[in-house]
């Protein structure tokens, strides 16, 4: 619990300062778990931020390994756009065989604009089980961007 406390207030004073560096929308701090969870940092890739390969739908942002059970999607850019879409896990190195790890994205009319998103894994999966995210239209399996953990 304290660990999780801790997390939301800096992740609470890292939107606020987000939000006040000049740019032309406000920036969002959005959380599309599905599950609550406190968490190790036992994991080799806690800390390390890696960028989302943009393939459709002005996707963009950086993936952040907070802990072995939450990700930080921070500068976030998606316009909003497609059918039933989430954020998705690789497994095996593919998000073919991945499985949802978050609510639906899906805001059409409304883009994310350099939003944040936490996102903490389902307690069935630490870090060590993915390979990476994807931004996923489920219903046409289809990457708008995303990102392998290597």
């Amino acid at each position: 619990m304290m660990l999780s406390k801790k997390l939301g207030s800096f992740l609470t004073m890292a939107f606020m300062a987000a939000g006040t560096m000049g740019s032309a929308h406000a920036a969002e701090f959005l959380d599309i778990s599905k599950t609550a969870a406190s968490c190790t940092k036992s994991s080799s890739l806690v800390g390390k931020t890696f960028a989302l390969t943009s393939r459709a739908h002005a996707v963009q942002g950086d993936v952040t390994v907070v802990d072995d059970c939450t990700l930080l999607i921070s500068n976030f850019n998606y316009d909003g756009n497609g059918l039933q879409v989430e954020v998705y896990s690789a497994e095996s190195g593919s998000f073919l065989n991945g499985r949802s790890l978050s609510t639906d994205l899906l805001r059409k009319g409304n883009p994310y604009k350099n939003a944040s998103l936490l996102l903490r894994l389902p307690s069935t999966l630490s870090i060590a089980d993915i390979d990476g995210v994807s931004i996923w239209c489920s219903d046409a399996a289809v990457s708008f961007g995303d990102v392998l953990f290597n």
